[in-house]
This record gives C-alpha cells, structure tokens and sequence, in this order.
C-alpha cells in the first residue's frame, strides 16, 4: 500500500518497478523506488505483514544526499520495521555519507537486526520525505514478502481507469463499489476523485450528502477538499451548496477558493458566499481572484453587484496590495547563491505540471528556457500578477455545454468534431462541438492567481533565484 505523506498539488503517486535499474552500480535485482513523478512527491510504502525472521538484509537506493551540493550528510529518507501490533519501529536504516558521496554509493546493502522480535509480525515501511530526491528497495534476503511487476502506483492507475470507465459509460451496477473506493481514506486522492467524477456522471439523491461530508471533514486530504468543490457544484444546488459555504470558515486557502468559485456560478451560490463573508466568515479579498470576479460579473444578480461593491470598499484595495506586495519583493529580493536547489523544488511542487524546463515539466505552459534573463522585475510581476500580460497562444475559453454546465481551458487543438482543452491542473479534456453551446474566450490566464498568497516571502526568494539561474 501507499499513501501520500501530505495532500498538495504533487502527490502523485510515485512508486515504480524496475528489473535493471542502475546495473552500472550493482548487478540487476527487482526494485520499487520513488521516481514515477520525478522527486517531488513525498509517499510512504508498506509491504503486507510478515512473520519477523532474525535479520533482513535488502539493497537500498537513496540519492537525497547525493543531489544535495555537498553530496555528505544523513538523508531525509528512511526504511524502517515495524511491529504489526501497535506500528512500533524495531529498526531503522537512513543513509548516512561521512565523505563526499559518489555515483557508486547510490545502492547499498544494509543488514537490519530482528534477534529480540524474531516470530512476531511485522512490516516493512518505505519513507520517501525528500523533495528533492527518491528512495528505493529490493533484493530482500529472505524474500519475507512477494515482489510482483506492479507496484501501489499501478493499482492506482488501473482503479482510476476503471472508475473513468464505469462512470463514461454510467454503469450503475457498479455505483457501491464506486461509493467504496471514494470513501477509502488510505486509497490516493486522484483514485478517490476518480470515483467521485463517476458518481457525479450518474448522479443519485445521496451524492450530496456522500461527497460534501467528505468536503467539509477538514481531516480530508487539503488536494481532495480543493477539487471535490467543482464535482460538487455540478449537483443539486439545494443540496450541494450548503457544503460549499461550510467549507469556507476555517479551511485553507486553497480549499476556500475552490469552494467560492464553486459558489460563485450561480446567484443562489453568491447569496450564500457574499453572507458568509458579511458574517466574517471568509476573506472578502476571495472576491478578488480573477477567476471568481469572472463568475460574479456572468451571474451575481444586481443587489448582489452592490454587496460586493460595499464589500470590496470595506478592505484594501486589492490592486494597491498587489502592486505593494510586488515593490517589496523585488527591493527585499537579495540573491544568495545558496537557494537555487530550494528554489527548483518548489518549481517542481508549484510549476512543472504546466511549465517546462531543459526538457522536464508539463507542456501546457510556456516553455522557460533561459527564463532567468527575464530579470528580477519581470518575474515578479509574471509570478505575483499573472493576467498582467497574456499571451494569445496561452489565453484560456469559457465554454458552456448545452446543460448548462461550465468549464473553463486552455484551448490544445480540434480532432474532427472534438475540441481539446486543457485544464488548469493540466489534464486535458475534450468536448463535442454538438455538446457546446458556445466557448469565448476569458480575459485571465489559465496560471493560477495564487502564488502571493501560498508562497512566503523565503520561498517566494528561493524560486526567484532558482529562475533566474536557468538561462
């Protein structure tokens, strides 16, 4: 089993198999190791129980340390035992590299003492805690537990496709199954989505109910919260929305967006989203976000256009802030020659899915090649004010469907009578021209409007000096 150690927009499943990974460093043995998604997802694998022999011996592979600009250190990685009852650990291996570490030191073989626990049952737990490196293991001596050509990640896959499958082709007799999955705290967040846009493809009076619980239970990963907002503003506003408006009070920001453009689509939503921020519930500055000002221009009622006004004028005004924010953090920026490893991360969390560079990241975005002699000031305002300046060729559509339902994407090209999109998590989509009532396009970029908000200033320096090493 595997489950992410945190719920963010990388938690991509990560583990993979390989039968001849780096044979230049040791002969060919079968491996599980965290490199599906690159370095960036943090996960933690198990293995099922097994009966605790005196010893385990096992190849480890660990490059956290070797990716750092010292390559010395302990890494943020770790195997370890547990007992079956009670999840004590009983043994621990982390990499530890006293001189400069080399290519040949990326597999070891290590030997964990089980003496004092031989007979019990336990397990194996695989931590992958590093952003910037990968673990992995293999070549188990004795073999205490099956090693087949698939690991976690692949099961992931295939639910996914199969939830996608049943609920394309509304396969009802598969509905409890499908309620089963969604609800199965420790199966990933894009599988338990999966069921979700399944359900909603052939909806039943409890969805609501089944989906917002979920929503509003703040122990629910932070990256389900955020994208069950949409799925549940595709159902029945009497019972849906209440959820969405829960879910504004005391959630993080991203959750809270998701939820007020969820609300923001229709004039009963707004009604509900301007009272909760009257009552204080809610940051008015969400009003903000360009791509809930589209939504509350298309649908907010009259009245409703005065409350926001009121509301608006009652804060900061939120272009002086931006501008504000954007003179301060070019002033405060000091490059520092040491963050730029730092900095690559959290472009690799934040902006590989769209953005891609030396040949690595997604292709919805630009490309950024050379991006760092853009200068200080233009990537500041590009990061901080996205829909400054857009580029036509990355200008997003409003499309509404002859239902009535909306989405919004980056238009990628036309198969016959098909229109692919891309959303903003850069997954495409496609619609049928027959399906579209019509599609315009939206004067705000497909970039998320958010990074002022998520990014500290420290972070905020880091990616700055990252870009602007890559050139």
């Amino acid at each position: 089993m595997s489950t992410p150690m945190e719920s963010r927009r990388d938690d991509l499943s990560p583990w993979l198999m390989s039968d001849a990974f780096l044979t230049q460093v040791t002969p060919a043995f079968r491996i599980y190791l965290s490199e599906r998604n690159g370095y960036k997802p943090r996960s933690i694998l198990y293995t099922k129980p097994f009966t605790l022999p005196a010893e385990i011996r096992m190849n480890v592979f660990d490059n956290d340390v070797h990716n750092t600009e010292e390559k010395v250190g302990t890494s943020k990685n770790a195997v370890r035992i547990r007992l079956a009852d009670g999840d004590q650990v009983i043994a621990e291996y982390r990499m530890k590299q006293d001189t400069k570490m080399e290519f040949s030191d990326l597999i070891k073989s290590t030997t964990l003492d089980l003496h004092e626990y031989e007979g019990k049952m336990g397990y194996i737990e695989v931590v992958d805690s590093s952003e910037t490196g990968s673990i992995g293991i293999g070549k188990l001596e004795p073999a205490v537990v099956d090693m087949p050509p698939y690991t976690p990640s692949d099961i992931d896959t295939w639910r996914q496709r199969a939830a996608e499958i049943a609920g394309n082709l509304k396969i009802t007799d598969l509905r409890s199954r499908l309620v089963q999955v969604f609800q199965a705290s420790w199966i990933h967040v894009d599988t338990r989505l999966a069921a979700a846009n399944a359900l909603a493809n052939m909806p039943a009076r409890e969805d609501a109910d089944l989906l917002g619980k979920v929503f509003v239970d703040k122990s629910t990963p932070a990256l389900l919260r955020e994208r069950l907002a949409a799925i549940l503003g595709q159902l029945p506003p009497e019972q849906s929305l209440p959820y969405l408006q829960e879910a504004l009070e005391g959630s993080a920001r991203p959750v809270q967006l998701a939820a007020t453009t969820a609300l923001a689509g229709s004039s009963t939503g707004i009604g509900l989203l301007l009272q909760t921020m009257e009552d204080g519930k809610a940051a008015v500055d969400l009003l903000t976000e360009f791509r809930v000002k589209e939504l509350l221009e298309a649908h907010a009622q009259p009245n409703q256009q005065a409350r926001i006004k009121n509301l608006l004028a009652k804060g900061e005004d939120e272009r002086a802030a931006r501008k504000k924010l954007i003179e301060d953090r070019i002033s405060n920026f000091k490059e520092t020659g040491t963050r730029t490893e730092k900095g690559k991360a959290i472009f690799e969390t934040n902006c590989a899915i769209c953005h891609q560079i030396g040949g690595s990241g997604g292709m919805i975005g630009p490309q950024l090649n050379g991006i760092g002699n853009w200068g200080v000031r233009a990537l500041t305002e590009k990061i901080l004010d996205p829909n400054r300046n857009i580029s036509e060729s990355f200008r997003t559509y409003n499309i509404t469907l002859n239902d009535g339902k909306q989405q919004t994407g980056l238009y990628r090209r036309t198969e016959g009578e098909v229109m692919v999109f891309a959303d903003i998590s850069g997954k495409e989509f496609k619609v049928a021209k027959k399906d579209m009532k019509s599609y315009t396009p939206s004067p705000y970029t497909l970039m998320p409007d958010q990074f002022r908000h998520i990014l500290s200033e420290e972070e905020f320096g880091s990616l700055l000096e990252y870009l602007l090493s890559v050139k």
